[in-house]
């Protein structure tokens, strides 16, 4: 989020920072699934995707 408030508006900003995580994790864990030692949860993808929703949304309020 802080590399792109520079082009972007702070909501713009931590609203593609969330997509950007969330869309990084579903490629871990779509990819996850060719490994037959690793196994790919929906629960992981769901607290990722919380996590980078948190982090823009904390960098955001603090932007203001």
């Amino acid at each position: 989020a802080p590399a792109l408030k520079t082009r972007h508006s702070h909501a713009f900003a931590a609203l593609l920072a969330f997509m950007l995580g969330t869309l990084t994790s579903l490629a871990i864990e779509t990819l996850q699934s060719f490994l037959p030692s690793r196994v790919p949860s929906s629960l992981d993808l769901l607290c990722n995707g919380i996590g980078a929703g948190v982090g823009a949304i904390r960098h955001w309020a603090v932007a203001l």
